[in-house]
């Protein structure tokens, strides 16, 4: 239902006045339902216009880049935060979590028996 209600939001309005917020919660709907190739085209487009959002929204944008294995932009994402002069938790809480991931990947393959990551 939440996609179907964003996707009559964007039908009717063009993109560039679409709330990014609103567009943010469309990917995150795609993402959820699967439809991964679309979530990642739709924050492309919020990637644009991420200077004209909130704290909290760009953050977000961040996590699910990150939920969708998309590291190295949920990184651009952080690190145009912080060029924005942006402080928050959120930022350094999700730089570890990924450094923690990274860190428990190199571990693993160090074992002698360990099977590649698919």
């Amino acid at each position: 239902r939440a996609l179907a209600t964003l996707d009559r939001l964007s039908d009717e309005h063009p993109l560039e006045r679409m709330p990014v917020r609103a567009q943010w919660l469309r990917a995150e709907s795609l993402a959820n339902l699967g439809r991964t190739r679309e979530a990642k085209q739709t924050l492309v487009q919020v990637e644009q216009r991420l200077a004209s959002c909130d704290t909290d929204t760009m953050l977000a944008v961040a996590k699910t880049r990150y939920s969708l294995g998309d590291v190295v932009e949920c990184q651009s994402v952080l690190t145009q935060m912080e060029s924005m002069g942006i402080s928050h938790p959120g930022i350094e809480s999700l730089r570890q979590e990924i450094q923690g991931r990274a860190m428990d990947g190199q571990n693993i393959a160090k074992q002698p028996n360990a099977r590649p990551i698919r």
